[in-house]
C-alpha cells in the first residue's frame, strides 16, 4: 500500500468536485440548524486532500469519520 497510497491519495483529491446542487442543499440544511458530516472508507490521510478541495469549492462538513477511526469500523458509530 506504501506506493498506492499517494497515488490513492492524488486521484482522491482530483475527482473531489461537488455534484451540482450539493452546496446548496448544505446551506440549506444548515440554515435549518442541522450539522452536516461524512463517513468514509478513505484514511484520515487520504481524506485530507478531499477535504481541502472540497472547502475550495465551498463545502466543509462538521465532522468528519474515516476509516479506522471508530472502535467497531464503519458505519458503526460507537
Amino acid at each position: 500500500m506504501s506506493e498506492l497510497g499517494p497515488l490513492m491519495r492524488e486521484q482522491a483529491a482530483q475527482s473531489a468536485t461537488l455534484i451540482d446542487g450539493a452546496r446548496a442543499a448544505v446551506d440549506t440544511l444548515r440554515s435549518a440548524g442541522l450539522k452536516i458530516a461524512s463517513s468514509t472508507g478513505y484514511t484520515r490521510e487520504m481524506m485530507q486532500p478531499v477535504l481541502e478541495r472540497a472547502a475550495a469549492q465551498g463545502y466543509e462538513p462538521d465532522h468528519v469519520v474515516c476509516s479506522g477511526e471508530t472502535p467497531q469500523g464503519r458505519p458503526r458509530p460507537s
